[in-house]
């Protein structure tokens, strides 16, 4: 369905003269990342809506995405796919806010802190990136992380009982977290390559 609907918009800005030709596949899939990424926002909004969350959902999207784009992570096979862990991550997030109180938020940001600077960036099994992009993205993970040490330390000493900023953090852990599982894949994908050449 994204790489349909990526591929007649694509087509349509050619034969509107508004792209090149040779550059059909590169705009093909900027398209499809970018509606995978408003449905993967759309389903959020939805339960946040349908379980009267709203401000949490935005909340979580505002400490995951920009995680998730700098830091790397799991990545999935395909795009219907990607919304379903997308979504399931969402309703993690929403179970361990029910459970959370400071000293597991502490917690959470610790491992965050550690995942990040261990492992950050994280790439696809599929697109492999630079050296010079791997440090860009590297620091402005580090940014972003320092940015959460500073909310977390508002969250325990300002306002502990503040249920917005444990979204944020929660979701800021959950984040960090898909870069074990990102690591993991990117792992056995090189074993493969590697058996797959002898």
């Amino acid at each position: 369905m994204f790489k349909s609907y990526a591929s007649k918009i694509t087509s349509f800005l050619i034969e509107n003269k508004e792209i090149n030709q040779d550059d059909y596949e590169v705009y093909k899939y900027g398209f499809e990342v970018l509606i995978a990424f408003i449905v993967n926002i759309a389903i959020v909004l939805s339960i946040g809506l349908l379980f009267n969350k709203i401000f949490y959902s935005i909340a979580f999207l505002i400490c995951y995405c920009p995680i998730r784009q700098f830091a790397g992570g799991y990545h999935a096979d395909n795009h219907l796919n990607c919304c379903i862990i997308f979504a399931g991550i969402y309703v993690v997030s929403v179970f361990l806010r029910c459970i959370a109180e400071p000293p597991l938020v502490l917690c959470f940001i610790v491992v965050e802190t550690l995942l990040i600077l261990l492992l950050s960036p994280v790439e696809s099994v599929n697109k492999q990136i630079t050296s010079k992009r791997r440090r860009i993205s590297r620091n402005r993970s580090i940014w972003i992380l320092l940015a959460n040490v500073v909310v977390c330390i508002v969250f325990l000493w300002v306002q502990p009982n503040n249920s917005y900023i444990e979204y944020y953090l929660i979701s800021g852990f959950l984040a960090s977290s898909t870069m074990i599982a990102g690591k993991i894949k990117l792992h056995f994908a090189s074993r493969k390559k590697e058996g797959a050449s002898l």
